[in-house]
C-alpha cells in the first residue's frame, strides 16, 4: 500500500464488466450488466463517492442489485443510473454490481454500440490533490484513475417470434395434411395456414393457436379437406403478440382429376408403402421414387397394385410419381419414411 505524505491513502477500482447475453444481444430482450467494484486500500469513509452507468441503446428496468445496495443509493435520471455512497466501505472489500436493461435499439456487428460505460466519480478526500497516477515507485498519488473507467459494447440480433424446425404438407387420399414443429416460441400468438392455386396469391384456410412462449419441441397440424384439383401451394404465416409476422417456406401437393386417384399408404411409413388404383389393373404405368432434392432413386413398370420396399431408404421425405404409358405425369405425392 503506498503511504503518501498527506497520510491516509484511498483508492477504488472497477473490473470484470460483462454483458449477458453478448455477441449478440437480442433486440427487445433483457441484457444483464455486471461488474466488480473494489475498495483497494483504506476503509473509505462516507464521502459521496459516485458510480455512474452510461448505457447506450438500452432501456432501464430497475436499479442495480447486490451488495452495492448496502453502500450506495441509486438514482435514475435521463437514462443514467448514479450510485452515491451512503456508508463507509471497508478496506479491501470487493462486490458485484448487477443491473438489467432491455435492448431497445439495433446495432450491427461492424460497429457494436449496445452496452454501457461505467466510471467512478470521486469527491472529497478522493479528489483534488489526492489524485494522479499510480505508476512509479513510489506512486505520485493514491487515487488511481487508470482503473476507474470500464466499458463494453456488443451488437444485436432480432429474435424471430418462432423457430420453425419443420413444415410439411402430406397428401392423404383427397385431403392435405399440414404438419409443422417449432423448437422455440417467444410471444407467439397464432399461425395462419394459407393456400394458393399458383404460389402467388394466398388465402387463409385455417388458424391455429400457438403455445405462446416455449423452448420445447411443439407439434401442430391441420387438414385441408377441400384442396384444389391440380397443384396446391401452402405456407404458414406466423404472427406474434405485437402483430409482427414471418412466413414459412412454401410446400405443395397435387391432386388429379377424378378417376385418376392413386392411393399411397401408409403415410408416414416404416418398411413398405402400397400404391394402388383401379386404373392400374392391366394398364401399364411407370412408378418413380425420388428423394426430397428430386434425385431419382428407383423406377418400375407397374400394371397392378404395388408394394414398395423402403428398407434401403434413410428416414426423411420422399416423392412418388406415377406416369402413364406416354410418359405424362398423372400424379405426384410426398410421403415420409419414419425412423424405426
Amino acid at each position: 500500500m503506498p503511504i503518501l505524505a498527506f497520510g491516509q491513502c484511498y483508492d477504488a477500482s472497477l473490473s470484470n464488466l460483462t454483458l449477458t447475453p453478448s455477441d449478440p444481444a437480442i433486440l427487445n430482450q433483457p441484457l444483464t450488466i455486471e461488474f466488480t467494484f473494489c475498495n483497494d486500500l483504506e476503509a473509505l469513509p462516507d464521502d459521496d463517492l459516485q458510480i455512474v452507468f452510461t448505457p447506450n441503446k438500452l432501456t432501464q428496468t430497475g436499479p442495480p442489485t447486490g451488495d452495492a445496495a448496502i453502500y450506495f443509493d441509486w438514482f435514475y435520471f435521463f437514462g443514467t443510473w448514479t450510485g452515491t455512497q451512503k456508508a463507509e466501505i471497508p478496506a479491501g472489500i470487493c462486490f458485484q454490481v448487477t443491473t438489467t436493461y432491455i435492448v431497445s435499439e439495433a446495432s450491427d456487428m461492424a460497429s457494436p454500440q449496445v452496452g454501457t460505460s461505467v466510471n467512478i466519480q470521486p469527491s472529497g478526500i478522493m479528489s483534488g490533490t489526492n489524485t494522479g497516477t499510480c505508476e512509479g515507485d513510489p506512486p505520485t498519488a493514491c487515487f488511481c484513475v487508470e482503473d476507474d473507467n470500464i466499458s463494453m459494447f456488443t451488437w444485436t440480433e432480432e429474435i424471430l417470434p418462432v423457430k420453425l424446425s419443420s413444415f410439411e404438407v402430406i397428401k392423404q387420399r383427397n385431403t392435405s395434411l399440414i404438419v409443422w414443429e417449432t423448437t422455440s416460441e417467444v410471444n407467439t400468438d397464432y399461425f395462419d395456414v394459407e393456400r394458393s392455386p399458383n404460389g402467388q396469391s394466398f388465402q387463409r384456410i385455417d388458424q391455429v393457436k400457438s403455445a405462446g412462449r416455449s423452448n420445447d419441441l411443439k407439434h401442430y397440424q391441420t387438414v385441408d379437406q377441400n384442396p384444389f384439383i391440380g397443384k396446391n401451394y401452402y405456407r404458414l404465416k406466423m404472427v406474434d403478440l405485437d402483430g409482427k409476422t414471418e412466413y414459412s417456406q412454401i410446400r405443395s401437393v397435387e391432386f388429379s382429376e377424378p378417376g385418376r386417384n392413386f392411393s399411397i399408404y401408409p403415410n408416414p411409413a416404416n418398411e413398405y408403402i402400397y400404391i394402388g388404383s383401379p386404373e392400374l389393373d392391366g394398364e401399364q404405368h411407370t412408378l418413380e421414387l425420388l428423394n426430397e432434392q428430386g434425385k431419382l432413386l428407383m423406377t418400375n413398370q407397374v400394371s397392378a397394385s404395388k408394394k414398395v420396399d423402403l428398407n434401403s431408404l434413410l428416414p426423411g421425405l420422399y416423392i412418388v410419381r406415377i406416369l402413364n404409358k406416354e410418359g405424362k405425369l398423372i400424379q405426384s405425392e410426398r410421403f415420409i419414411k419414419a425412423d424405426l
